[in-house]
C-alpha cells in the first residue's frame, strides 16, 4: 500500500501541471449612455444596444468575452445603471 501510494506521488510530482492561457469569460467596464442605444465605455469602445436607456446615465456593462482578449467580439450580458 505504501509503495502504491509513493508511486502516485512522484508521478504527481513529475508530470508537470497543463498550462491554461484561458481567459475569464466574463468582463464588467463602467461607461455612460451617449444616445438612446449606445453606450461608450471608459476604454472608449462604443456599443449599440437594443434596449432604450436614458441618455447621460452611468452604467456598468457586463460582458461575454468569447474567451479572447479582442473587446470588439464581446457581447453585452448585461447594462445596469449606476
Amino acid at each position: 500500500m505504501k509503495k502504491a501510494i509513493a508511486t502516485i506521488m512522484m508521478i504527481t510530482l513529475l508530470v508537470p501541471g497543463i498550462p491554461t492561457n484561458a481567459i475569464s469569460a466574463r468582463r464588467t467596464a463602467a461607461g455612460t449612455v451617449k444616445s438612446a442605444y449606445t453606450i461608450r465605455t471608459k476604454d472608449g469602445h462604443v456599443w449599440e444596444v437594443s434596449k432604450k436607456l436614458k441618455k447621460g446615465r452611468k452604467v456598468k456593462v457586463k460582458f461575454d468575452t468569447r474567451g479572447t482578449r479582442r473587446k470588439e467580439d464581446d457581447i453585452i450580458l448585461k447594462v445596469t445603471y449606476k
